[in-house]
Order: structure tokens, then sequence, then C-alpha cells
């Protein structure tokens, strides 16, 4: 593995993670103020 790969496979996880947080946050988020 190149360096240019490590960097670019970090990106991808990183914004990976990121978004599922987001999302999982998100949605936790909408159904409590659903529930309301």
């Amino acid at each position: 593995m190149t360096t240019f790969e490590t960097y670019y496979l970090a990106i991808c996880l990183s914004a990976f993670a990121g978004f599922g947080i987001a999302l999982a946050y998100s949605s936790w988020s909408w159904d409590s103020h659903a529930r309301r």
C-alpha cells in the first residue's frame, strides 16, 4: 500500500463514519421530536 492509498482509504472511512453518525443522530433527533 502506498501513502496515497492509505490517505485515500482513511478519507473514505472517516467520511463513511461521519455520514453514519450524522444519519443516526438525525434519525434519533427526528424520532424524539416525533414522540412529543
